[in-house]
């Protein structure tokens, strides 16, 4: 099981989310826990990079990384679809 690690902008950016937001988002979050890349959780690459990874939850979106040796999946920013592009 990995571990989850938040950016702290990332944990101010989701403090500022409505609460069902907020539920939807970290359900997602907390299933990435058995497999970062499970297809099921609608998991695709960043902008074509080896590095980073996006998960869908309606518009939010949710960019991270992880260390498959270290067990870490890092939370790197959070946000509405069309900011998270930018």
């Amino acid at each position: 099981m990995f571990q989850i690690v938040f950016h702290p902008r990332t944990l101010k950016q989701l403090n500022k989310l409505p609460k069902q937001d907020k539920t939807k988002i970290l359900k997602k979050i907390s299933q990435l826990k058995n497999n970062p890349t499970d297809p099921n959780l609608n998991i695709r690459p960043y902008y074509n990079t080896e590095k980073s990874w996006r998960i869908r939850a309606g518009n939010l979106r949710v960019i991270y990384h992880f260390n498959t040796a270290k067990k870490i999946i890092y939370i790197e920013y959070l946000g509405y679809r069309g900011k998270v592009y930018k």
